[in-house]
């Protein structure tokens, strides 16, 4: 079997390095990907809960009447 067969019958892992890391590099991927979308998210949203709690004439869906 020539080289060429060799690493296409083992597919992509057999041209990949191991990871530097201690985890899998689909796993490191996977947690940068979650942690940049916390990110995004808590960007998005904060400017929001800084007006909101900032702004007295804010409106509000549901009165709230203390009991009597």
């Amino acid at each position: 079997m020539s080289e060429l067969n060799h690493s296409m019958a083992l597919g992509h892992a057999a041209n990949m390095e191991p990871s530097p890391y201690a985890i899998p590099s689909r796993k490191l991927a996977m947690w940068l990907f979650i942690l940049s979308d916390a990110c995004t998210s808590a960007l998005c949203s904060s400017p929001m809960a800084i007006l909101r709690t900032a702004s007295p004439d804010w409106p509000t869906p549901f009165k709230f009447y203390p009991p009597s």
